[in-house]
């Protein structure tokens, strides 16, 4: 008997556990203030944090399990004895599990009724996992234990992060198949240092901008990205007058010799940063090897002529433009000549960070008969749909194809990179089965349209899943799906004229019964219904094949009605359940 309701809450709390699966993980411990609603299991919390790539995530889970569950279902009362997790597969690349019990096995019917763990890394592959958890669970239920393996997602969303260097910055530094970065410097002095920025993303890509185009890594790969940032300032370096001044005049020494030449550099705030030296009796003095850093504009330099008796006398004064190599000068007062500025190199910082792309792995499956599988070793988790439906429990390599419809396959690998494989058509074979007792053949009644056909004949009007068969003939359906086949039945041959055939009744044995009984001669599809003796609903059940199974453990000793009726027949039984 499977109760998935119940187990599969209890499932989803401990898909962090994982025998296999040790790291350096912080300890945990459980919060027993966590508890479910109505007797269930719960986990706390019930939404994990989202995770950041490039940032380190821990998460610290509590799951409660109780001993005992009620199936809403069918009311019946189960004992979970253990739970044991086989595998985990599927998380985020970087992220690992430490466990609070190394064993991976818990026992809630031993009081082991609370566990916890703890999720921590640094994930590196922004996206949406489906986390595979495969475990098996030991119930008892009416004295019978019951062993059951489950196959569970746990979904864990990773969303891009920023991360960074000590002079840039990237929003990723890993993805699938192909990634697009964004990056931006993050140094940059004041005005007036120039800062130069030279980037080389490791794909043949440069830039100079501080904030580059994204930039994107079409293949797989490992690039070093690498930024150099540079700081320059600017300095005056010489002084050359051609034309001086004839304002400097006046003065008792000025009788015997020419002007005595200096000049002081004031920055934007009036402080006088600089006073050269004086150069006497010179018209056209010239100053060498200044290196004065020009940090704080505008600046302005003011000439003098140096005087013994009288106050200096002012030659004029112009503004020093901060552009690099000779600028040319001249001041209404009649001095002119040139100023060298430089830009020079301050310091200078590299980093680097390494960008990897993963490959997508190729989701190419093989195809033997009925059976669909893969063969590469670095696909770590598989998960197979029909008809864009997850199919429960299929999560291995290879699925044998039963039902017909499209599968296809979303597979992960060993990166956490993930892909759905090319669809695969199945158009099963049908195989209609002749009912003597009802005079019909029939086929699955889940197909889109029928068209049956008698000696290979067209039968008119004869368009639903089952079609009486009341002649002796060669009876054939052309079934077509909703997933695209269509498909010509098998032929069944129908040898001998339903009115020379002995109808038997539908037979219900054992009777009395403890525990269960079988109903034989059934029409697939036939509605079984359980009444008490006042005539009320107990259970109805619809009838999956010829012979039925019906279990009463759960039914009071004393006499039940049982009403079966199919498409042409109708038969009522007493039940007596001991």
């Amino acid at each position: 008997m499977r109760h998935t309701h119940t187990i599969a809450l209890i499932l989803l709390l401990l898909f962090t556990w994982n025998s296999k699966a040790l790291t350096q993980c912080a300890d945990c411990v459980a919060d027993l203030n966590c508890v479910g609603v109505d007797g269930f299991p719960a986990v706390c919390p019930e939404v994990a944090d989202i995770a950041f790539t490039n940032a380190y995530y821990e998460e610290f889970l509590t799951f409660y399990i109780p001993t005992q569950v009620t199936d809403p279902g069918s009311g019946i009362d189960a004992t979970i004895l253990s739970v044991e997790v086989l595998a985990v597969s599927g998380l985020p690349f970087g992220l690992d599990f430490t466990l609070s019990d190394a064993d991976g096995v818990f026992y809630p019917s031993q009081g082991e009724n609370y566990g916890c763990a703890t999720i921590c890394g640094t994930p590196l592959i922004a996206g949406t996992y489906d986390v595979q958890i495969a475990v098996a669970i030991v119930a008892e239920a009416f004295g019978f234990e019951l062993e059951q393996n489950e196959t569970f997602p746990y979904t864990i969303v990773v969303e891009p992060g920023e991360g960074g260097t000590g002079s840039f910055s990237y929003n990723n530094t890993a993805g699938c198949g192909e990634l697009t970065v964004e990056y931006e410097a993050i140094i940059a002095a004041p005005a007036p240092s120039v800062t130069t920025y030279e980037w080389n993303f490791g794909n043949g890509e440069t830039s100079s901008e501080a904030a580059p185009n994204a930039v994107n890594y079409p293949g797989p790969g490992t690039f070093q990205s690498t930024l150099t940032t540079t700081i320059s300032d600017f300095h005056l370096n010489t002084i050359e007058i051609s034309e001086l001044s004839d304002s400097w005049g006046g003065d008792i020494d000025d009788v015997f010799s020419t002007s005595d030449t200096y000049f002081t550099l004031t920055d934007g705030e009036g402080n006088t940063v600089f006073s050269s030296s004086v150069i006497d009796n010179n018209n056209a003095p010239s100053w060498g090897e200044l290196n004065v850093l020009l940090s704080n504009p505008p600046y302005t330099i003011t000439f003098f002529d140096e005087d013994d008796i009288s106050s200096d006398d002012n030659l004029g004064n112009t503004t020093l433009n901060l552009e690099p190599g000779s600028n040319a000068f001249t001041i209404t007062s009649g001095t002119a000549g040139i100023f060298n500025v430089s830009l020079d190199f301050t310091t200078s910082v590299t980093d680097s960070v390494e960008i990897n792309v993963f490959e997508v792995p190729v989701a190419n499956f093989w195809v033997n008969g009925t059976q669909l599988y893969f063969d590469d070793p670095n696909i770590t988790t598989y998960q197979w749909y029909v008809n864009g439906n997850a199919i429960g429990n299929q999560t291995s390599a290879s699925i044998d194809l039963v039902e017909g419809g499209e599968y296809t396959c979303w597979i992960t690998n060993i990166y956490g990179c993930s892909a759905f494989s090319n669809a695969y058509l199945y158009c099963p074979e049908i195989a209609p089965t002749y009912d003597v007792l009802a005079g019909e053949v029939s086929v699955d009644p889940g197909y889109t349209s029928y068209s049956w056909f008698f000696n290979g004949v067209l039968i008119e009007g004869a368009t639903n899943y089952y079609q009486s068969a009341t002649e002796p003939g060669n009876y054939s359906v052309l079934i077509t799906t909703s997933y695209g086949c269509t498909t010509l039945s098998d032929v069944v041959t129908v040898t001998s004229d339903i009115a020379d055939v002995q109808l038997s009744s539908i037979q219900l044995s054992p009777n009395p019964t403890a525990h269960t009984a079988m109903i034989n001669g059934l029409q697939t599809g036939a509605n079984i219904t359980i009444l008490d003796t006042q005539g009320r609903v107990i259970r109805t059940i619809v009838a999956q094949q010829r012979n039925q199974e019906i279990i009463v453990d759960d039914l009071a000793p004393g006499i039940y009605p049982i009403m079966v009726q199919s498409r042409n027949r109708q038969q009522q039984f007493k039940l007596i359940k001991q």
